[in-house]
């Protein structure tokens, strides 16, 4: 029998297999591909953002019947998916109510420290010094200093338990601070947790606090600074109520009350005035 002579340009049956088993592999790479560009992209969408400015206020209710209040000069991101409720405070302070669902874990990142809640209300503030306080109003939270990302892959691939697993509980009307990892907790009277909030009604309550802590408050609100101008008149105790706004309310009793000097000047870098507080003039 004599061999028919093969077609030019067509190439034996096992040179056809090997082509279309590489032209498979580099498809379902592409596929594989493009499902954890997905995933990955899944897992950074879906994020809303909300903020305050200097002396703001703002009250927030979420899609899961929570409420998000945000205090003076800061910002939160949120998003609520199908299995966690993920909020991230980047600046200043937020009081949250949490809404129960014991599906989807609520968790509050505020740089590494991590709070999770379920059907509770705590306010987390992240100070100027790094360190994080967060008070408990009513429930019970969780606290535990770990890394963001391996909370959240452990809450979203992993058991949901485990990301807090060893965290401080903290029950209702106490405060704890995370400086850096070390956690302290500390009890709060029901008056001592109502002077804390008192800025939800744009309030500030001092009971005999030093004047720097005072000063240091009245500056988150302000524009127009405070400045201590010795450690002495820094260290003087002060109580009263004061409108977050009204610095000059709580100057006027500085001079008339407690015969403390105040001096309004420009600030050195021009970004405003600067109300400087100096002692009393000596008794002669």
């Amino acid at each position: 029998m004599l061999d028919m002579p093969r077609e030019e340009g067509t190439a034996p049956r096992a040179v056809r297999w090997r082509v279309m088993l590489v032209a498979l592999g580099i498809a379902l790479t592409v596929f594989l591909a493009a499902g954890l560009g997905v995933r990955m992209y899944s897992e950074r969408s879906g994020w809303e953002s909300v903020s305050t400015a200097i002396g703001d206020y703002r009250r927030l209710p979420l899609s899961d019947g929570s409420t998000l209040e945000l205090n003076t000069a800061s910002e939160v991101h949120y998003r609520l998916s199908e299995k966690v409720r993920e909020l991230a405070l980047t600046a200043g302070e937020a009081r949250f109510r949490v809404a129960h669902d014991a599906e989807r874990p609520f968790v509050v990142f505020a740089g590494d420290t991590v709070v999770r809640a379920v059907g509770t209300e705590f306010t987390v503030r992240i100070r100027e010094t790094g360190k994080v306080d967060v008070v408990v109003a009513e429930g019970v939270v969780a606290v535990i200093h770990r890394a963001r990302d391996g909370v959240v892959r452990e809450l979203l691939y992993g058991r949901r338990a485990a990301p807090l697993a060893g965290g401080t509980l903290v029950e209702e009307r106490a405060r704890v601070t995370d400086d850096r990892g070390r956690l302290s907790v500390v009890e709060m009277t029901r008056r001592e947790i109502e002077a804390h909030d008192a800025w939800r009604n744009n309030m500030l309550v001092f009971e005999q606090m030093p004047l720097r802590e005072i000063a240091a408050e009245f500056n988150r609100y302000n524009r127009r600074k405070l400045e201590i101008a010795d450690e002495i008149t820094g260290s003087v105790p002060i109580g009263g109520r004061y409108k977050t706004s009204d610095v000059d309310g709580f100057v006027y009793r500085l001079g008339t009350v407690m015969k403390i000097r105040v001096v309004e000047m420009r600030a050195g870098d021009g970004s405003g005035a600067v109300l400087r507080v100096y002692p009393p003039p000596a008794q002669e």
